[in-house]
Formats: C-alpha cells, sequence, structure tokens
C-alpha cells in the first residue's frame, strides 16, 4: 500500500475508507462484546461512522497484512480499536475502551496525524542475518591472520613447551587447530545458508497464498452438509460432497468454530477443516 498522499494531509481512517471502499467484517472476538457504537451495524457494510471520525494512531506491515491502530470518541468515551487490511475486505479485529472520560487536549482536533509507520519485518530479519553472517566471517579471518603475530613470545613460549611435551613439530598443534576452526565455521555457515534459503522459499509462499485467499464466514449453528455446499458454491473446493466426508471421516463436525477466515481456494480437505477447527483437528492427528 501506498500512504505518502494520506499521511501528506493528515488523513482520517474515514478518507481512506473512502479512498478504498471494502466490506467491513467483524472478528469473533469483537461480535462477543456489548460494543455500543456496533449496534444496528450489519457485517459486510463498507462504511462505519465512528471509523470515519477516527484518528489513526500507527500503521504496521508485514508479509500477512497491514495493521491499523485507530483512537475515536463516541458518545464521550474514548476507545481504541484494531483494524486489519485484507485482500478483499476490512477486518475488525479488536475494541477496546481507553478511560472513563476523553482528553480532546491530548490529540489535535480535526483530522489525524500517523505518527510512524513500522519497516518491513521480514526484510529487516534477512538483512540483519547477512550483517551477522558478514561480520563473523570477517572476525575468523582477522583472528586467523593475526593469532600468531598478535603475542610473539608468549605464543612462541607456548608452541615451544607443547612440542616439549608431546615430542612433535610445534607447528602441528595450531595448525590442527586452525583446521578445526575451519571445519566448524564452515558447517556453521552451511546451516545459516539452509536457513535463509528456508525462511525466503516460506516467505515466498505466505505471499503467494496471502495474494490468493479470500474471506469465508463459516456461521453460527452451521452443520457439514451446508458447509461443505457453502465451500464448493464460493469455489474454495470442488466437491462439498468429498468434503462432506473429509468432515465425517475426521470427527471435525463437533469442533468447527464460527468465524471468518482467510482461505486459499483449492486447498486440501485437511487443510480447510484444520482452519475451521483453529487447530483442534491437527492436534488429533
Amino acid at each position: 500500500m501506498t500512504y505518502s498522499v494520506y499521511s501528506s494531509i493528515g488523513s482520517t481512517f474515514g478518507k481512506l475508507l473512502r479512498a478504498k471502499p471494502k466490506p467491513i467484517i467483524l472478528a469473533k472476538a469483537v461480535t462477543q462484546r456489548p460494543i455500543p457504537f456496533l449496534q444496528g451495524f450489519r457485517a459486510g457494510s463498507t462504511t462505519l461512522k465512528p471509523l470515519e471520525e477516527g484518528i489513526i494512531d500507527e500503521i504496521e506491515e508485514d508479509v500477512f497484512e497491514t495493521i491499523f491502530t485507530l483512537s475515536l470518541e463516541f458518545k464521550g468515551l474514548p476507545y481504541t480499536v484494531t483494524i486489519g487490511e485484507a485482500k478483499d475486505c476490512w477486518i475488525l479485529k479488536d475494541v477496546r475502551q481507553t478511560g472513563k472520560t476523553s482528553s480532546s487536549s491530548s490529540r489535535p482536533s480535526g483530522s489525524g496525524n500517523i505518527r510512524k509507520k513500522k519497516p518491513m519485518l521480514t526484510l529487516s530479519f534477512f538483512v540483519l542475518v547477512l550483517v551477522s553472517v558478514a561480520g563473523y566471517i570477517y572476525e575468523f579471518k582477522f583472528n586467523k591472520e593475526h593469532m600468531a603475530e598478535s603475542n610473539p613470545t608468549v605464543y612462541e613460549a607456548f608452541a615451544t613447551k607443547e612440542a616439549a611435551t608431546s615430542g612433535e613439530p610445534s607447528e602441528k598443534a595450531p595448525a590442527q587447530e586452525e583446521d578445526k576452526l575451519a571445519i566448524d565455521w564452515e558447517k556453521e555457515k552451511a546451516e545459516l545458508e539452509s536457513k535463509i534459503t528456508t525462511l525466503q522459499k516460506e516467505n515466498e509462499q505466505l505471499k503467494k497464498q496471502l495474494k490468493e485467499a479470500v474471506p469465508f464466514t463459516l456461521s453460527p449453528g452451521m452443520d457439514a452438509l451446508q458447509l461443505s455446499q457453502a465451500v464448493e458454491a464460493a469455489g474454495i473446493v470442488a466437491n462439498g460432497q468429498e468434503f462432506n466426508e473429509a468432515l465425517v471421516r475426521l470427527g471435525a463436525i463437533e469442533h468447527l468454530s464460527p468465524g471468518t477466515y482467510l482461505v486459499v481456494p483449492g486447498s486440501s480437505h485437511e487443510e480447510l477443516i484444520e482452519t475451521f477447527t483453529k487447530g483442534v483437528i491437527k492436534k488429533k492427528l
């Protein structure tokens, strides 16, 4: 996303909503609490007046989603709202009352200001790993080149003593130690490179899944047959009957958890069932 235009004029979240209208979906944790300014709001609408009057405190981005932290006032009471932006919808993730009375003097009037924007966490992690590896390589080479020269008198005395004790040439022990350090370093370097490659592959896979994911709502009281028909109608699975059989085979019917989920069309039946049961089926298997 690009926020330069909005941040330059100090926009509110309402302006952002109007610029990119998407359905607003309530997370399960929000629907289970009585929140005054949500009374009468129908999930799936594209506007919510208190949000339009709120002030953006923070924007946080990573490879999964963009999270907005919003401050707003409703009937004299201040609230903090957490909203996630998915591909095709806004998800109202959390609403918390921050105090008994509002402090209008503590915030600027009019439209809010975006205070900070955190960088991409994944990119920072990779940069940190690469810098650490480069520093480790430099330190190892420097120590290797200056091991003997840093204190010739002490080094020579130590080497002479070792040679007299073992009856072998004085150069052999340091050479063996250097070879051991080199072997250990090569192993550690290979492990780090393997971890970086694995993280890069996982990152690319998550980006691809997030790009293809669509929201799907599992309504309260929905049984296995209704769920199978719904996922087939939404194009998430090709055959609803086979998905229904998988629900019965894995014993997932009694563990279905209502809510709105981001799912990738074409996922395996086991992956979808694990999502709709919030990991209960995976733990059983």
